[in-house]
């Protein structure tokens, strides 16, 4: 009886593991902040226990900005791109992170500015500025909550970074990792 056969199904089943497992290389910290994809796939908590240390405490993270979702109020910024969504009265300007730079648009978390919207002008002027960089890391230190998001199956766990400062966000020189 031949062995090859068998170690040929081992060698395949076991590629056919790691494509589908996900096997990718850990992000490195950037300057103290901790990558989302430690926290986050696809937009929502990997899991209770690995979000719940984090849950109403001051965060220091770091990810991708997702150029197609973005909101700022009207008048923040002269020449504002045109598929910014504009912020509805009541509503936070903001923006959202993706995990991975080759995530899906909205497969991200929240980023809310809190407080005054006009003090960071500079910030949405250097996201302008950077046009569709889908590499950008953009570092964000700010309170972190969670809400249930129910699904037909289950409930997930959705993420939004209340941010208060400008200085709180920081665009990392284009810089892909």
């Amino acid at each position: 009886m031949n062995k090859y056969p068998s170690f040929l199904k081992l060698i395949i089943s076991t590629l056919l593991l790691l494509a589908f497992t996900g096997c990718t290389k850990s992000l490195p910290r950037i300057e103290g902040h901790i990558p989302l994809s430690n926290l986050v796939t696809r937009g929502y908590a990997t899991s209770q226990q690995t979000i719940k240390p984090y849950v109403d405490k001051s965060v220091r993270l770091w990810g991708y900005l997702d150029s197609h979702n973005i909101s700022l109020e009207s008048g923040v910024l002269s020449n504002q791109p045109i598929d910014w969504e504009v912020a509805k009265t009541g509503e936070p300007s903001g923006f959202m992170l993706k995990a991975r730079f080759n995530d899906n648009v909205g497969d991200a978390v929240s980023v809310h500015i809190s407080g005054d919207i006009h003090q960071f002008r500079q910030v949405f002027k250097q996201i302008r500025d950077a046009g569709e960089n889908p590499q950008m890391p953009v570092l964000v230190t700010g309170t972190l909550r969670t809400f249930d998001a129910p699904t037909n199956l289950r409930t997930l766990t959705s993420i939004v970074i209340e941010v208060r400062s400008p200085a709180n966000i920081k665009l990392f020189n284009n810089k892909a990792l």
